[in-house]
């Protein structure tokens, strides 16, 4: 969900070759230069799509990420819908937004840190068991 230039999809699509990708954008520049990127790297396996993930008609996905589009709970809000019983949206967040969730048991949050940098971010995952 908002694919922004494509990473990390173009990492993960030349290091995962039989793995089908979704990069979903609905940005019309950055579509674009998907796309251009897309084929110059002949990544055969990503899809570009440019729309909103909730109108992509995308179902039955096995996992979904997205960075910085909004909170934790809208963000999975919009995932839901996409993935399949047993799938895993996740996500990057300031661990200061997403603290309220560490006594969730359906969510799990691993911290991290960055070289010179105070904030502590985190790795979210929840995992799409309804």
């Amino acid at each position: 969900m908002g694919a922004g230039a494509g990473c990390p999809v173009f990492p993960l699509a030349i290091a995962m070759p039989n793995v089908q990708f979704y990069a979903v954008e609905p940005r019309h520049m950055r579509v674009n230069f998907m796309q251009m990127v897309k084929e110059k790297l002949h990544l055969d396996n990503l899809t570009v799509v440019g729309k909103r993930f909730e109108t992509s008609g995308l179902t039955d996905l096995d996992f979904i990420s997205c960075r910085a589009l909004s909170t934790f709970e809208n963000d999975w809000e919009r995932a839901q819908a996409g993935l399949k019983r047993g799938g895993t949206f996740v996500t990057l967040k300031s661990f200061n937004n997403i603290a309220h969730l560490e006594n969730d048991p359906k969510v799990h949050i691993q911290k991290y840190e960055l070289p010179e940098e105070e904030q502590v971010y985190a790795l979210v995952t929840r995992g799409n068991n309804e």
